[in-house]
């Protein structure tokens, strides 16, 4: 199945990028539409478009409307990028991860 996943319009006016609700629908399985995200380009282990979700330019609608039209038809390819998007959450993207990356980034401040 397909998942448009909206973030609403505070995001953009708070800048304000991805919540909970991104990892929810990556772990769903599913095809994950998620508009362009400046988090996704320099978070660690990141999100590759076509490979774990399909990024679009919010600005852009016909974009929007052919990703979704080809991937509805293509309903293979969509199911192979879910589950690699499901795959990558699950290996880099939990809650332990982000503690041990936090942590991490702790003790080499402190090793000064």
């Amino acid at each position: 199945s397909v998942v448009w996943h909206y973030l609403s319009l505070k995001r953009q006016r708070f800048k304000w990028e991805g919540d909970f609700r991104l990892w929810e629908a990556l772990l769903s399985g599913a095809l994950v539409f998620v508009d362009q995200m400046a988090i996704l380009d320099w978070m660690l282990y990141s999100f590759q478009h076509k490979k774990h979700l399909i990024m679009y330019n919010p600005m852009n609608q016909t974009e929007f409307e052919n990703l979704l039209e080809y991937y509805v038809e293509n309903e293979a390819e969509a199911g192979a990028i879910g589950l690699r998007g499901y795959g990558h959450t699950l290996a880099h993207h939990m809650e332990a991860d982000r503690v041990s990356y936090i942590l991490n980034n702790i003790e080499s401040k402190l090793k000064l």
